[in-house]
C-alpha cells in the first residue's frame, strides 16, 4: 500500500545556485550530467564520479538536469535530496543545472573558468557514442565571450571503465518504474516491490513511498491535462465546425490520442 508522510520530498534551497561551486582544489575534474531521476542505476553513476575522482585525485561533481516533465516527474531540489541522502558525505558533490548552466557544454565551461587542466566525463556505457561532441569545443575558449573551454586533457569514459564495485550492475529502468505507477493492471503491491527493488537501500521505505505518490499524482495530472486538452480541441472545432472532426483528420483518432 502507497503510505507515507503527506509532505512532499524534502527541498532545498539549490535551484536558483547561479554558479557551479567547487568541490576542491584539485587542478583535475570528474563530472556527470543528466538527468538523474534517483534510482539505484543513477546512484551507480554517481559513486563511480566520486570513486574515479578519488582514484585520480580529482573534485568530484554531479550536475543534475532541471528538466521537469512526463519523463522527469521530479524537480531537480528533490533528485538532489534522493542523492545526498544516499552520499551525505559528499552533499557538494550533487549540484543542479542552472539557466546559464543548462547542459554539459556550459558545465565543461565552468570548470574551465575554476581553472581545471585535466577533465573527465563519467557517463553509462550507452551514452558515449551520443557525447562525443564535447570535444570539438576543446580548445576553443573566447576569452571575450567566456565560451568554450581549454583543457590539457579531456576524456569521456564510462562508468563501466571506473574501479566502482558497481561497474557490473545494470540497474533499473527509469522508464519501467514510471509505468508501473500508471499501469492499471498492476496493484499497489507489485508497484510498490519495483520501486522499492528500483531504489538505492540508503533511500528509506518512507521516503520510495512519498517519490511514489508524488511521481504518481504528476503523471496522472499530465495525463488528465492532456486529455483536457484534446477535448477542448474537439469541442471548439465542433462548435467551429458543426461537426466533429474525422480520424482522418489527425485531430483525433479512435482510441482519443
Amino acid at each position: 500500500v502507497i503510505r507515507g508522510p503527506k509532505t512532499e520530498p524534502i527541498k532545498e534551497s539549490v535551484e536558483n545556485t547561479p554558479d557551479l561551486e567547487r568541490t576542491g582544489s584539485s587542478d583535475s575534474a570528474v563530472v556527470s550530467f543528466g538527468r538523474g531521476m534517483g534510482h539505484a542505476g543513477h546512484m551507480a553513476l554517481a559513486s563511480s564520479v566520486i570513486t574515479h575522482a578519488a582514484d585520480t585525485s580529482a573534485d568530484p561533481y554531479v550536475v543534475l538536469s532541471r528538466t521537469t516533465g512526463p519523463k522527469d516527474p521530479l524537480t531537480v531540489d528533490e533528485k538532489i535530496g534522493i542523492h545526498r541522502d544516499v552520499f551525505p558525505k559528499h552533499a557538494g558533490v550533487f549540484q543542479p543545472a542552472t539557466d546559464g548552466m543548462p547542459s554539459i557544454i556550459e558545465v565543461l565551461q565552468q570548470l574551465h573558468g575554476h581553472g581545471y587542466k585535466n577533465v573527465t566525463v563519467v557517463l553509462g556505457e550507452d551514452q558515449k557514442k551520443a557525447f562525443q561532441f564535447i570535444h570539438k569545443y576543446n580548445g576553443k575558449f573566447d576569452p571575450e565571450t567566456g565560451k568554450g573551454y581549454k583543457f590539457d586533457n579531456l576524456k569521456l569514459i564510462s562508468r563501466q571503465e571506473t574501479n566502482d564495485p558497481s561497474k557490473g550492475f545494470e540497474g533499473p529502468r527509469a522508464t519501467d518504474m514510471r509505468n508501473a505507477l500508471t499501469d492499471g493492471t498492476k496493484s499497489e503491491a507489485e508497484q510498490w516491490k519495483i520501486w522499492r527493488e528500483g531504489m538505492h537501500p540508503k533511500v528509506s521505505d518512507d521516503k520510495v513511498r512519498t517519490l511514489m505518490r508524488v511521481v504518481k499524482e504528476r503523471l496522472s495530472k499530465k495525463k488528465s491535462t492532456k486529455m483536457e486538452s484534446i477535448v477542448n480541441n474537439m469541442l471548439s472545432y465542433i462548435f467551429e465546425e458543426g461537426e466533429a472532426p474525422t480520424a482522418s483528420s489527425g485531430q483525433m483518432t479512435s482510441d482519443g490520442a
